[in-house]
């Protein structure tokens, strides 16, 4: 007799980068940095917004009694074409050219990249709460890792609020 399998929980897999540590904290008074635009501090502060949502939703599955997954994962370095592009468009600022060196000598190839937000897709053993990037934290095999910043529980809250109050919802689980 056929067996049936009971249907995987829901996963929400969220995509944070390398770079997120380039940014000590989110600019709550400007999240949108209208004030001081720079292309990668925006996009440092968008991965770290990611981290701290991926954490945020996991303590909220887990606060309602939901079953669903929420999972963090990053590529690595990886070569895609962000770097070259940003380098391109003249939005790379200081460190552009170091970035786009270090992505294309030393990174990963994209579908080497992509596999840390695969495993926390599909990894049968995957608990919610977990963060998936390359073993040598740049390249590698996807493996679990530690959440290393301090303070998260402050900034979460700050980041729903915010989130909240830009999206015009009540975030409820």
């Amino acid at each position: 007799m056929p067996q049936l399998l009971a249907a995987p929980a829901a996963r929400v897999v969220t995509v944070t980068s390398l770079s997120h540590h380039f940014c000590r904290e989110i600019n709550f008074d400007d999240p949108h940095l209208r004030k001081k635009y720079l292309p990668w501090e925006a996009y440092s502060q968008s991965k770290l917004a990611n981290y701290y949502f991926a954490i945020g939703l996991h303590r909220q599955f887990q606060k309602s009694g939901a079953t669903a997954k929420s999972l963090l994962a990053h590529p690595g370095i990886s070569q895609t074409n962000l770097a070259l592009e940003t380098q391109r468009q003249g939005a790379g600022g200081s460190s552009g050219n170091l970035i786009m060196n270090l992505t294309t000598t030393r990174g990963m190839s994209a579908a080497d990249g992509a596999l840390p937000q695969i495993r926390a897709a599909l990894d049968p053993n995957a608990s919610s709460g977990q963060f998936y990037a390359p073993r040598f934290g740049k390249s590698g095999a996807p493996v679990t890792r530690p959440f290393l910043r301090p303070g998260l529980t402050k900034a979460i809250e700050k980041l729903w609020k915010l989130s909240e109050q830009e999206t015009g919802f009540k975030i409820v689980i």
